[in-house]
């Protein structure tokens, strides 16, 4: 199973597709089941992108960890 990534913009009101991805008032989560495969690009590649390129916050989730749970987790260390 590939990794999942939860991905955050600056913007909290955003919610547009970046790259394939579906953001939701400024965030998503990146895994096989949330990407376009017909733009050639795999999980990893599309994570380090957004962080590297883009400049969006990528954070690692595991597989039992929800978004919900993760945005959580990222609040609290805030």
């Amino acid at each position: 199973m590939s990794k999942r990534y939860l991905v955050h913009v600056p913007n909290p009101q955003f919610s547009e597709n970046v790259m394939g991805v579906q953001f939701n008032k400024g965030k998503a989560t990146v895994d096989e089941n949330s990407i376009d495969e017909s733009l050639g690009y795999n999980v990893e590649e599309i994570a380090r992108q957004m962080k590297v390129d883009l400049g969006y916050e990528v954070e690692e989730i595991g597989d039992k960890q929800t978004e919900e749970s993760a945005v959580k987790t990222t609040k609290r260390n805030t």
